[in-house]
C-alpha cells in the first residue's frame, strides 16, 4: 500500500526523517535510523501511523471541499454539536432550519423517511443524527457520482446487441 503525503518521523534519538514511502518501508527506516536501545515498539508505530493517515485524509477532505448540507432545529443540542464540529474543522456547510422552512422539512422527510434531526448530507450520503467518528469517516470518502452520471451509465448494453 502506497501512501500519499509527506511523513515526518521524530525518532527517540531526536533525529527527523522525511519520506514518501510505503508503511513497511517507513517501519524499516524507523528501526534502522533509531538507536538499537530506542527502537519504537510496533504498537507505538501503528498508533503513530494511524494518526498520520487520519491527518492526511482530513487534509484531503478539506482540499476537495465536500458538499455538506444539514437539516436542523435551533433547540437541538446534537445539531449544535454538528455545527460546531464543522466550524472547528473549517468545513463549509449549508444549514436549513426545518422548524421554520416547511419545504426543507418536507425535503428532509422525503430523503430519510423520518423526522429526527440533525440530518447531515455529505457529498450525497445521508447521516441521521450526529456521530463524530461516522462524520469524519464519511468526509474521507470519495463523493458519490452525480445523478446524471449514474443515469448515463444505466443504459450500457452489456451484451453488445446494438
Amino acid at each position: 500500500m502506497v501512501l500519499e503525503g509527506e511523513f515526518k518521523c521524530f525518532c527517540n534519538d531526536l533525529s527527523i526523517h522525511t519520506s514518501l514511502i510505503p508503511i513497511e518501508g517507513y517501519r524499516q527506516m524507523l528501526k534502522i535510523s533509531a538507536r538499537k536501545d530506542s527502537v519504537m515498539e510496533d504498537k507505538e508505530l501503528q498508533v503513530m501511523m494511524k494518526k498520520r493517515l487520519v491527518e492526511i485524509e482530513d487534509e484531503k477532505a478539506k482540499a476537495r471541499n465536500p458538499e455538506v448540507i444539514m437539516y436542523s432545529t435551533p433547540d437541538c443540542r446534537y445539531c449544535a454539536m454538528a455545527k460546531s464540529f464543522f466550524k472547528d474543522k473549517g468545513i463549509k456547510f449549508t444549514d436549513y432550519d426545518v422548524s421554520v422552512d416547511k419545504d426543507k422539512a418536507r425535503e428532509m422527510m422525503m430523503k430519510t423517511q423520518q423526522g429526527g434531526v440533525p440530518v447531515i448530507q455529505i457529498d450525497g450520503r445521508l447521516l441521521v443524527g450526529f456521530d463524530q467518528k461516522l462524520v469524519e469517516q464519511t468526509l474521507r470518502l470519495k463523493p458519490l457520482q452525480k445523478k446524471e452520471h449514474v443515469l448515463n451509465n444505466m443504459f450500457f448494453d452489456f451484451f453488445g446487441l446494438q
